[in-house]
């Protein structure tokens, strides 16, 4: 009853004044430097088969659940003696003082309620990207653990990599002059071309735990294994889910804070009214930042990412690829993929000039090892909730322009609308009793 009340402030509170989001203080005390980190994998197949080996020996692998058996299968022959299960409330339960941390590699819509219950437990956690299904869950999340002062961090691996320390450093330096314009595009298909179509449930599917949070329904298609990505009951779509991994790298190098306005400039047919057009470019107005000019970001997806501009600076015999990013400034751009694992300056010639400049920003290494690092000893990660929780609002704004399909100003402090209070219905939702934390 104290966390509903407390949330039920927190929705109040947002209505009138910003949350804020200061750097976290990381744990006061903690495990030993050279303590094993009690590890539960929350989605145990998909990305959860990518994290499970995350720590390798330096981790105890002590629950894995997940509500469909099959899609986890090669985790639980992985490792066999783990304990297995299929909700993870119950997983909470009977295991709280066996687990230090959570990993959470579910759809998107388990993403808040998964961590939350971690969090409210004192565990650390590493969630997969985005965040959140709602800007409303992104900030209550990173307000929960800036106060709990746990170690967090979000699946966009590339904030750790030395390619972005290497963009915040060009940025920095000013080797690329001024900077006023961002693009971005991606190929992927991440909207439905059919409707959902409802089917038999498969064997060892919990499909009432699937679901969750959400409203119950039936069985469909577009549902489990990767297949609920186009539909926006779960997921926000192309710029939604992948968003914080574009978004990321300049977000943070030019310090852009919150958007201003977004928009959807142009988009293409939209077959299934509960996905997203199959094609989009989205734009992005970002404010001048004391010196720093207003800085536009515009996005190219699905079908029309092939149609993007030719990049600034790129020399004519190379070809552009059919995803990533380019950060424009005046004496030369950064282009790079969705991940800024490997962005470079270019012209090329002009990478070659500036070299290797002096390392005055951080360096993170391995992203999920700099997790568990801060489980056990309190240093930073790049994608703490703090910040995780504001790319995750930016790429959410975008999902939220597009099904609302008009020009929004956002007013951030106050967390909505002021042109078009209707859209404000996108910033939350209420969650199924039995999963509403």
């Amino acid at each position: 009853m104290r966390t509903k009340a407390t949330r039920r402030s927190f929705v109040k509170g947002c209505a009138a004044a910003t949350v804020g989001f200061a750097v976290p203080a990381y744990l006061e005390a903690g495990a030993s430097p050279n303590e094993k980190v009690n590890l539960a994998l929350i989605g145990a197949g998909g990305r959860g088969v990518a994290l499970v080996g995350m720590g390798g020996p330096e981790v105890n692998r002590v629950a894995f659940c997940d509500p469909d058996e099959q899609y986890a299968g090669k985790t639980f022959e992985r490792f066999p003696k783990v304990r297995r299960y299929t909700d993870y409330r119950k997983m909470f339960d009977e295991m709280e003082r066996e687990i230090d941390a959570v990993a959470v590699a579910t759809p998107d819509h388990h993403h808040y309620p998964a961590s939350m219950m971690a969090l409210l437990r004192g565990k650390h956690v590493y969630c997969e990207k985005p965040l959140t299904y709602t800007i409303h869950q992104a900030r209550w999340l990173a307000k929960v653990a800036r106060e709990k002062k746990l170690a967090t961090q979000m699946g966009n691996q590339g904030n750790s990599s030395e390619s972005t320390r290497l963009v915040r450093e060009w940025i920095k330096a000013g080797v690329l002059g001024e900077v006023r314009e961002v693009f971005h595009w991606n190929d992927y298909p991440m909207a439905a071309r059919e409707p959902r179509r409802p089917v038999l449930i498969p064997p060892g599917v919990d499909w009432d735990v699937w679901l969750g949070p959400v409203p119950s329904r039936p069985f469909t298609t577009g549902t489990i294994r990767m297949g609920w990505h186009p539909f926006s009951d779960i997921c926000n779509g192309l710029i939604g889910n992948w968003g914080t991994h574009h978004l990321s790298a300049a977000w943070w190098a030019l310090d852009l804070g919150a958007p201003t306005t977004i928009e959807v400039v142009q988009q293409t047919e939209w077959p299934v009214k509960e996905s997203y057009p199959l094609g989009y470019v989205l734009k992005y107005t970002f404010p001048a930042r004391g010196t720093r000019p207003a800085v536009t970001i515009h996005f190219w997806g699905g079908t029309l990412a092939a149609k993007m501009p030719r990049p600034k600076h790129l020399e004519a015999d190379r070809k552009v690829p059919n995803m990533g990013q380019l950060i424009v400034g005046t004496e030369g751009s950064v282009m790079g993929d969705p991940w800024c694992l490997q962005g470079r300056i270019i012209p090329e010639k002009k990478m070659r000039e500036v070299g290797r400049l002096p390392q005055t920003v951080e360096s993170y290494g391995d992203h999920a090892a700099s997790w568990l690092k801060a489980c056990r000893q309190g240093t930073p990660t790049a994608s703490n909730f703090d910040f995780a929780s504001r790319v995750t609002e930016a790429a959410l704004l975008g999902s939220i322009a597009l099904r609302h399909g008009k020009k929004l100003e956002w007013d951030s402090d106050k967390m909505c609308f002021p042109n078009d209070p209707e859209a404000n219905k996108y910033l939350r939702v209420e969650l199924r009793k039995g999963w509403d934390v």
